[in-house]
């Protein structure tokens, strides 16, 4: 689990460089609770104009449980 705190307006780009059938990104607000990405959706790309200044969780979920190697793009600006 990562977390990467940024402010409302900010865009967020996180890449995992991985198939999504081996591993996909949640990332979810820690204050407002929010889920923008779910892994279950398959999601390796994420992108959005940042809704709200607050911690921003990002977690890498193996599918089906297996340990993955991986690389994690997070970029804020």
């Amino acid at each position: 689990m990562y977390v990467a705190y940024a402010f409302g307006g900010q865009q967020m780009d996180v890449t995992v460089d991985t198939a999504p059938e081996v591993a996909a990104l949640t990332i979810w607000g820690f204050r407002d609770g929010q889920p923008y990405a779910r892994a279950q959706n398959g999601v390796t790309d994420f992108s959005l104009s940042l809704p709200a200044t607050q911690a921003y969780i990002i977690e890498v979920v193996p599918q089906g449980g297996s340990v993955v190697d991986y690389e994690l793009k997070v970029r804020i600006q």
